[in-house]
C-alpha cells in the first residue's frame, strides 16, 4: 500500500469592516457571533501522490428547513460560508470531513473537524407556524448565550404578556396571518455588565379551515370550493372502503379518492373511484355546474375506454361526488405519476394534460366525456409536473421542464423551460424553450391582466456560494404574448417542489413552494416586479407540508391550501389547512 502523507488545514476567517482576521482554532471549538456576522470555514488537503482524488464534505445547519445541508466539493481546498440570520439564533453545529481516494488503494479518511457556533439573540422554542383557533400553545423564549433577561410578548404590535413563556390562544377573529414578537432586555452571563436588547418576530398562520383525513389517505391535489371550503383528491388502499371482493389484502391495490370539506372543516362526503387495480387522482377542480372533475392514472380494466395497461383517467361527478361519467382516455408511459392536470374550458369541455418521461400530451373531451382531439409533443424527456391554463384569447397555454436542444434541434444536457400554446382545436400556435441558468422547470402559470404570462418554477444554480449553497432556487418568469422571456427573478433557495403563483388585485404576486425535502411550505409575497415584501413558512409539529393550491378568495385575500406529505410517517393521516394570506 502506498504511503500517503496528508495535512488537513482548517481555519476560521472572521470578516469585519476593516478587512479579514485569520486564526486557527482547534476542532471542537465554540465560537460566539452575532446575527449577520459572516464566518468562512476553509479546509485544505495536501497529498504527496499527484493522482490522489480528494473530496471535502461540509454539514451546514439549515434551520429554516429544519435539516442539515450537505455540500461535497471534489477539490483539495474548499470554503464554506455561514452568515446567520435571526433563524439561527442559538447553537449551530458545523462540521467538515475530508476523504481521499487513490486508484488501486481505496478510500482514506483524511481528517474531520467540527465547531459549535452560538449566535447571540433571542428566539422561540416552539418553531411551529400554524396554530389552530381555540387551541392553546405555550411558547417559550430563550436567549443565547444564557443570562439574566426580562421578556415582553407582542401580537401584531400589541403588548399581550410578560415573562419567559406566553400562552397563545388564537380565536376565530385571528384567522389569517399574525405576527408574534418577543423582546428581551438584560445581560449575558459571559458579559454581566453589558446591557443588550433583542427582539425576534415571525409570522404565524391561523387557518380559515383545517381538516384531518381518514387513515392512509395520500392527498395529491386540492382546490377551493364555492362555499369557502375545499375538495381534495388522491388515493388510498382499496381495502379501506372494502369495495372489491378480490382486493389484495396486503394493500397493493389503490382506489382513487376524493372528499369534500365545507367552510367549517366538516367532511361532507368522501368516496373511492376506479376499478380493481391501481387508481390515482392527481388533479381536481370544481366545475361550473357545481360538480367536480378529477383526473389521474389507472391500470384497472372495465373502465369505459380502457385499452389495458396504464392509462389517463378522468371522472366527472355531481356536487355530492356521485359519478356522472368516467373515462380512460389513452395509454401513458412511465413517469406520468403525479404529472396530470385537468381544467374546464370556457365552452364547458375539459382539457386533460399528461406529462410522462418522454412527452407532453393534451387531450380535450366534451362535457359527456367523449374525446374530441389529442395533441402530443415530440419526445422531450420531461423533468417535472407541468401546468396548463386557458388564456384570455381562448388558447391553451402550457409549460414545464424538458431536455430539448436550444439551438441545433438536438438534445441539451440540462432541462430547459418548455413553453407552448394550442388553440381549442388542438393546433400548435406557439412553441419556445429557454435556459436561464443550469436546470430549469416551470410548474405553474398565471395570466396577468395585460395578457402576459407569469410562470412559477425552480432552477438549479451553478457555483452558488455556501452561504446560500442550496442549488435549487425558486424562480418567477414573465413571458410576453409572443412567447419570449421578458424578465425573470430568483426567489428563495432550496425550493425544488411544485411552485404555485397568483396575482392580487393591486398586482402583487404570491408565490408558494417547498424545499427539496418538503419540511415546510414557503410563501413569498412580492411586488409586481418580484421584489419580496414578506415571506413566511408553514410547518406544524415537525410535520412535512407542501402547497397544493393557491387562489384569490372572495374577500380579496389570497387562499393557500397546504397538506402534510407522507401520511405513512404521520399517524397515517393527512392534515390540510386553508390559509388566508394578508
Amino acid at each position: 500500500m502506498k504511503r500517503i502523507s496528508v495535512i488537513i488545514a482548517l481555519f476560521l476567517i472572521c470578516t469585519v469592516l476593516c478587512g479579514c482576521f485569520k486564526s486557527s482554532p482547534s476542532s471542537d471549538k465554540t465560537i460566539i457571533i452575532n446575527v449577520g456576522e459572516p464566518l468562512a470555514f476553509s479546509a485544505t488537503t495536501v497529498a504527496t501522490e499527484p493522482w490522489m482524488f480528494c473530496d471535502i464534505e461540509w454539514d451546514i445547519p439549515d434551520k429554516i428547513n429544519s435539516m442539515f445541508e450537505r455540500y461535497s466539493s471534489p477539490l483539495k481546498r474548499s470554503t464554506a460560508y455561514f452568515i446567520p440570520t435571526k433563524e439561527y439564533v442559538g447553537i449551530n453545529n458545523i462540521s467538515c470531513r475530508a476523504m481521499g481516494y487513490v486508484p488501486g488503494d481505496g478510500l482514506y479518511a483524511l481528517g474531520y473537524a467540527k465547531w459549535e457556533v452560538i449566535v447571540r439573540g433571542v428566539t422561540m422554542t416552539d418553531s411551529r407556524s400554524v396554530f389552530e383557533a381555540g387551541q392553546t400553545s405555550r411558547i417559550e423564549a430563550q436567549v443565547y448565550p444564557t443570562g439574566n433577561f426580562n421578556y415582553e410578548w407582542y401580537i401584531n404590535g400589541t403588548l399581550v404578556g410578560t415573562g419567559k413563556t406566553y400562552d397563545f390562544t388564537p380565536g376565530i377573529d385571528d384567522t389569517g396571518m399574525n405576527e408574534i414578537e418577543v423582546r428581551a432586555k438584560g445581560s449575558h452571563a459571559d458579559k454581566p455588565g453589558v446591557q443588550v436588547n433583542y427582539s425576534y418576530s415571525r409570522l404565524v398562520h391561523v387557518p380559515a379551515v383545517s381538516f384531518r383525513t381518514s387513515s392512509y389517505v395520500e392527498v395529491s391535489a386540492c382546490a377551493p370550493a364555492k362555499d369557502g371550503g375545499f375538495v381534495i383528491a388522491g388515493n388510498l388502499p382499496c381495502y379501506y372502503f372494502n369495495r372489491h371482493a378480490n382486493h389484495n389484502p396486503s394493500g397493493f391495490c389503490y382506489d382513487a379518492y376524493a372528499a369534500r370539506i365545507d367552510s367549517n372543516g366538516s367532511l361532507l362526503w368522501e368516496k373511492p373511484f376506479g376499478g380493481t387495480g391501481m387508481d390515482y387522482f392527481y388533479s381536481i377542480k370544481q366545475t361550473s355546474d357545481g360538480g367536480f372533475i378529477a383526473a389521474g392514472i389507472s391500470d384497472s380494466s372495465g373502465i369505459p375506454g380502457s385499452e389495458g395497461g396504464k392509462q389517463a383517467y378522468i371522472v366527472k361527478t355531481d356536487e355530492q361526488g356521485s359519478v356522472v361519467w368516467e373515462r380512460a382516455v389513452g395509454l401513458v408511459e412511465n413517469g406520468a405519476e403525479n404529472n396530470v392536470e385537468v381544467i374546464e374550458t370556457g365552452d364547458h369541455d375539459f382539457i386533460l394534460g399528461i406529462s410522462d418521461d418522454y412527452s407532453l400530451t393534451v387531450i380535450k373531451v366534451d362535457r359527456n366525456g367523449d374525446k374530441k382531439w389529442e395533441w402530443e409533443s415530440e419526445r422531450l424527456y420531461i423533468e417535472e409536473p407541468f401546468s396548463i391554463i386557458q388564456s384570455g384569447d381562448g388558447c391553451l397555454v402550457s409549460a414545464g421542464g424538458a431536455r430539448k436542444g436550444l439551438d441545433n434541434g438536438g438534445w441539451d444536457s440540462f432541462f430547459n423551460d418548455y413553453y407552448f400554446k394550442l388553440d381549442l382545436q388542438g393546433t400548435l400556435v406557439l412553441e419556445n424553450n429557454w435556459i436561464l441558468n443550469k436546470d430549469e422547470n416551470i410548474t405553474s402559470i398565471f395570466e396577468s391582466a395585460d395578457g402576459n404570462m407569469i410562470l412559477a418554477g425552480w432552477q438549479r444554480v451553478e457555483n452558488v456560494s455556501l452561504s446560500n449553497f442550496n442549488e435549487e432556487t425558486g424562480k418567477i418568469t414573465w413571458v410576453s404574448n409572443n412567447g419570449q422571456v421578458a424578465s425573470y427573478k430568483i426567489i428563495g433557495n432550496n425550493l425544488h417542489g411544485k411552485s404555485y403563483i397568483t396575482q392580487t388585485a393591486n398586482e402583487d404576486l404570491v408565490f408558494a413552494s417547498s424545499p427539496y425535502f418538503l419540511k415546510s411550505a414557503h410563501v413569498f409575497k412580492t411586488d409586481k416586479t418580484g421584489d419580496i415584501l414578506y415571506q413566511s413558512y408553514v410547518n406544524d409539529e415537525l410535520k412535512k407540508y407542501s402547497p397544493k393550491s393557491i387562489f384569490i378568495m372572495p374577500d380579496g385575500s389570497t387562499g393557500l391550501i397546504c397538506v402534510t406529505d407522507n401520511p405513512w410517517d404521520m399517524q397515517n393521516e393527512s392534515k390540510i389547512h386553508l390559509l388566508k394570506l394578508n
